[in-house]
């Protein structure tokens, strides 16, 4: 099929594929298919069907007790210090070794059942989370022009060198001081490296790599029930819950919180003494959030009891989120779509709806699907949402944007399409057509530059006086004033951003096993990071001290107060000093 296109999403539960016919109008799904990576797992169980004594494990602890699960820590911190592992060894591991990745052998399954045959293109969305966006407001609504002043206005807005980036934008209406916006997707090189050399090895080259909270703007624009103009998408997956919020043209938020269906499963599994397995399949089974305490069942009530309560901080996240839209950009959201493998929970629309006070409703895509897929593609659409907004990334319609595609620089696609060789003396036709045309818009064009040079040195000015506080044009200038080299204290860029700052404080809370940080105030001006949190014990807030100082710039951590409020329970607030900032 010369007009198949392939959207992938890799998954922390599953790797998905969506296959899309673009010859058919309107576009057809024409294939779905989902691997589980715990299957292909060296040491994974298969499923079992779910035994009567798990449950009745369940219903024998409708007392309350609260039984400790053991071994479970331990499995947390296995799994954990493999994350580690895997992540430090980065590239530097041989190909063999990456091949090893669930998500890689899942990807050669799909190539196994023949599902890439015919394949005219690939999109994949980058995945775990690695990919972000960010909005700047831009004083222009051409790409070529935003682009060549996007590099300054990125400096400082990132978490990390700009150098160390890959990014692409759109430009979209403005509310704030700036009449656009440039929504700036990225993601750090070497993981997009490694996510293209991974594939590639397998004879797969994606022609475009998307973020997937932006794929599911794309499934969302096909929504049958699409009336409202703010609108909300939540994708509930297995280790994180994707968030976009829309208003008509304009992506106000598109984020990626790092809590999904997953954390369910370890506190059903804590709660019951479960092993996860069994709390997978008791949380599809029998949880539901729509119980209350007159639930004749006490096991049903429970499990209801402790989804809810893995729920609420997720809630809140969500709730602060639509907060700050409203505050910021005047967005009401007046309807929520669900989608993803978490969306499924029983109960789970009219509880949004309480939590939020708007309608919520299953997300839905309006597309035609062939006889081959129905079954497949009908039964898991939640689940496939990324992965069909994914393909339908190459599926634009007269007078859309062209999507955020993280193939840019050195990673940009060089692959040939089929169709073009095939066309090739029409385009050579078509080409000394242009050519004559072009003559006459270049002459026109001539006329018209040094005028929008002027503009563009005037708008660079403008930018540096409200950046530095006078009126710079030349590149040699403002990258002296950007690294401090332009007089005597006036360097502008601090050694350490707010974002690295925090990376410090991460690494240097990482090894406490027992810390919930409640805030983080880090003041540049000031050098002074202001932590309040709550652990287990006196020794630990000395080892918190203990470790902090030993970070690089972090220096004099001060326990200012130490406050012991019960038993493994002691509130501290830490200052810390930094050098860097």
């Amino acid at each position: 099929m010369a007009n198949r296109i392939v959207g992938l999403d890799i998954g922390a539960w599953a790797i998905k594929a969506v296959a899309l016919d673009t010859l058919q109008r309107p576009v057809e799904v024409v294939g779905f298919a989902e691997v589980r990576l715990a299957d292909l797992d060296e040491v994974a169980q298969t499923p079992e069907p779910v035994e009567e004594a798990a449950l009745e494990e369940v219903e024998a602890s409708e007392d309350g007790a609260n039984v400790e699960g053991e071994g479970l820590d331990e499995r947390r911190e296995e799994a954990a210090d493999g994350g580690d592992r895997e992540e430090a060894g980065g590239s530097a591991e041989p190909a063999e070794a990456v091949a090893r990745e669930p998500w890689v052998r899942g990807l050669e399954q799909l190539i196994a059942q023949g599902f890439f045959e015919g394949a005219s293109r690939v999109v994949v969305a980058m995945p775990h989370g690695e990919a972000m966006t960010l909005r700047l407001g831009v004083p222009f609504e051409g790409k070529a022009q935003v682009t060549s002043v996007l590099p300054h206005l990125l400096m400082g807005s990132l978490p990390m060198p700009l150098q160390r980036v890959t990014y692409d934008f759109e430009v979209m209406p403005g509310k704030g001081e700036e009449p656009f916006d440039a929504l700036v997707g990225f993601v750090e090189s070497e993981r997009l490296a490694g996510l293209l050399g991974s594939m590639q090895t397998l004879g797969v080259d994606p022609a475009m790599v998307g973020i997937s909270e932006l794929s599911l703007r794309q499934a969302a624009e096909r929504s049958m029930m699409l009336q409202s103009e703010s609108f909300a998408v939540i994708d509930f997956g297995h280790a994180h819950t994707r968030l976009l919020i829309q208003d008509g043209a304009r992506t106000v938020v598109a984020r990626a919180i790092k809590q999904g269906g997953q954390a369910l499963s370890e506190a059903l599994a804590e709660s019951f003494n479960l092993s996860l397995d069994d709390a997978d399949r008791l949380k599809h089974q029998r949880t539901r959030l729509d119980v209350g305490a007159d639930e004749a069942d006490p096991a049903v009530a429970r499990v209801g009891q402790v989804a809810r309560e893995v729920l609420g901080p997720l809630v809140r996240d969500l709730r602060r989120t639509f907060q700050s839209a409203y505050a910021r950009d005047r967005v009401q959201v007046e309807t929520i779509f669900i989608c993803g493998g978490g969306s499924r929970l029983q109960g789970l629309k009219p509880y949004l709806e309480r939590e939020f006070g708007v309608a919520v409703m299953p997300l839905s895509v309006e597309l035609s699907v062939s006889d081959e897929a129905a079954v497949s593609f009908g039964a898991r659409q939640p689940e496939a949402m990324v992965a069909l907004g994914a393909a339908l990334m190459s599926v634009r319609e007269k007078g859309q944007v062209e999507p955020v595609n993280l193939r840019q620089g050195p990673f940009e696609f060089r692959g040939k399409s089929s169709y073009v060789r095939a066309q090739l003396v029409r385009l050579g036709i078509a080409a000394a057509v242009l050519v004559v045309l072009g003559l006459g818009v270049l002459l026109m064009q001539r006329l018209d530059q040094s005028a929008q040079l002027d503009a563009m040195k005037e708008a660079t000015a403008e930018q540096t006086q409200a950046l530095f506080g006078e009126r710079l044009t030349s590149p040699a200038a403002i990258r002296a004033r950007l690294g401090g080299a332009a007089g005597p204290e006036r360097g502008f860029v601090p050694l350490k951003s707010a974002y690295e700052l925090l990376s410090l404080v991460t690494e240097g809370t990482a090894d406490v096993a027992e810390l919930q940080l409640d805030r983080i105030d880090i003041d540049t001006d000031r050098q002074l990071i202001q932590m309040v949190g709550v652990t287990d014990s006196p020794q630990s807030v000395d080892q918190i001290a203990a470790s902090l100082e030993r970070q690089e710039c972090l220096t004099d951590a001060r326990k200012e107060k130490v406050t012991v409020q019960g038993d493994n329970r002691v509130q501290f607030e830490i200052h810390v000093t930094s050098d860097c900032s």
